[in-house]
């Protein structure tokens, strides 16, 4: 196969990789775009606000974990496979996440008798 850029010595896999992270990047401004339609304008500053703290603390304590996580690979010598750990461990972390909320949504349901429906 040829290269596609002989520097890095990458092949096909490097363009799968931007073409999935490509994927996922506008879906935060189009789930901003969507709470500013819904969200009063007396009340965007807050939420946004709101959003750029909860933002910031998740890139405070997600962003030297999983940094830590990658140089412990690294430094283990463990084979490349084990160099995606970060991705793994993030991909827990969501389905976590996933898990808990379906369950709260569950619980919240069984508890209030199904009187009230949570919007998720």
């Amino acid at each position: 196969m040829k290269l596609l850029n002989p520097i890095f010595k990458c092949n096909l896999t490097l363009l799968e990789g931007v073409f999935v992270f490509a994927a996922g990047f506008g879906s935060r401004v189009s789930t901003l775009s969507l709470i500013s339609y819904w969200i009063s304008d007396d009340s965007k500053a807050t939420l946004y606000s709101a959003i750029a703290v909860v933002e910031n603390i998740g890139h405070a304590v997600g962003d030297p974990s999983l940094q830590k996580i990658f140089a412990t690979t690294l430094r283990l010598h463990w084979s490349p496979f084990w160099q995606a750990l970060p991705f793994f461990v993030t991909a827990v972390r969501y389905l976590g996440t996933l898990v808990r909320n379906e369950a709260n949504k569950h619980l919240g349901s069984i508890l209030l008798g199904g009187l009230v429906d949570y919007v998720y």
